[in-house]
């Protein structure tokens, strides 16, 4: 298996990065804004830009109004909060999402707008803003997470008609700004851990970046969960199979990864960049034997977000299918599971999946049972 993706290198770790930066938090060039501006004019300019009655919306301009608008969002820490070796406050302190980035000042110029403070809807600016870089778009098509964005909007006093009116600003879509995609990173891991906080409801537009790059890993978490054994004992199953058993160290590199940490900068190594895509260690490209395997095992307990797990082209599904089904009948065993239990009925699992999208998971265990049925004619 690891042929294939040889040419990304070995993994970089979070660890890394914070080893070779001790006690620096990941930096992030900024647009300051200037000292007569105010909240509220950042604020204005922004909805004059997405309504179309003032200039196109910039990455300055949002940029702006969330260093203004986020430095007032502040918690204050009962307990030091530390990730990787690096204080972001400690007990006592007043944080802010700001706190989390190291923060190098660009000069800005607001083009002679007058400052004003007439009051602004700061949260329908928020919203605005998660929409005209594309924040939105992973969920747009997702009628949940719609459905959960326009709660969001309507509870603010908009609709998301008249949010879908505003254009989309290629210029700042933050997965092309890495400074605004680190911004949205850090608001992320900030509401996250303070759910409390005036602008968290944002996190409808940013929660797509919490473990971005590290499916992989979401995976063989979800998996573990749903089997309900431990993680140690689902390694023993799988580990003997040479290319698991590598992807096995990859994903479980030890504690100091701080996989298991909520309020760890680890779920953002991505997007806050911490390493490139290509050698990001949780990747599917990386350990895609295990991905396909936690998501057969998903099929065969008709969860549809297995169902519905994209594949790679290059899909290396070789011995996936039988080894899902051992697993599936060690784990009912373990724990006196009442179904699966059997392989038969783990087939039967599958053989019901109805007209799996092309290039899913789904698709492969369907495929599968169709390959089993008439070998046994």
């Amino acid at each position: 298996m690891q042929f294939l993706f040889s040419h990304h290198g070995l993994p970089c770790y979070p660890s890394a990065w914070f080893k070779e930066n001790p006690n620096k938090k990941p930096g992030a060039n900024l647009e300051k804004p200037c000292a007569t501006e105010t909240i509220d004019s950042a604020a204005h300019r922004i909805l004059q830009a997405t309504a179309g009655t003032g200039h196109n919306v910039s990455v300055k301009d949002i940029v702006v109004f969330l260093r203004l608008a986020l430095e007032q969002d502040r918690v204050q820490l009962k307990d030091d909060w530390v990730s990787f070796g690096t204080t972001i406050g400690r007990a006592g302190e007043f944080v802010s999402p700001l706190s989390l980035l190291d923060i190098t000042d660009k000069p800005c110029n607001t083009d002679g707008d007058a400052p004003t403070n007439r009051p602004v809807g700061k949260q329908n600016v928020m919203l605005a803003i998660l929409y005209v870089t594309g924040s939105f778009a992973l969920a747009e098509n997702d009628r949940k997470c719609s459905s959960e964005i326009n709660a969001k909007i309507e509870k603010y006093g908009g609709t998301w008609n008249s949010l879908t009116n505003y254009p989309r600003n290629n210029n700042c879509m933050p997965w092309n700004i890495a400074p605004l995609k680190k911004v949205f990173a850090a608001m992320d891991m900030f509401y996250f851990k303070f759910p409390e906080a005036k602008y968290s409801e944002s996190r409808v537009g940013t929660q797509h970046l919490r473990f971005e790059g590290c499916a992989a890993l979401v995976a063989l978490k979800y998996v573990v969960e749903l089997l309900d054994v431990s993680m140690e004992r689902f390694a023993s199953w799988v580990q003997l199979v040479p290319y698991m058993g590598s992807e096995l160290r990859n994903l479980m590199p030890g504690s100091h990864e701080e996989t298991d940490k909520p309020d760890s900068y680890m779920p953002y190594l991505f997007s806050i960049g911490l390493c490139g895509f290509g050698r990001a260690p949780y990747t599917i490209k990386r350990n895609q034997g295990l991905y396909e395997l936690a998501h057969a095992i998903g099929c065969a307990y008709n969860e549809p977000r297995s169902i519905h797990a994209k594949r790679l082209k290059e899909s290396f599904a070789l011995g996936v299918p039988e080894m899902a089904i051992v697993i599936c009948v060690k784990a009912a065993q373990l724990k006196n599971a009442p179904s699966p239990t059997s392989r038969s009925e783990v087939l039967e699992r599958w053989a019901a999946i109805r007209n799996p999208r092309p290039g899913t998971i789904g698709e492969l265990v369907k495929k599968y049972y169709e390959s089993e049925k008439h070998l046994s004619k």
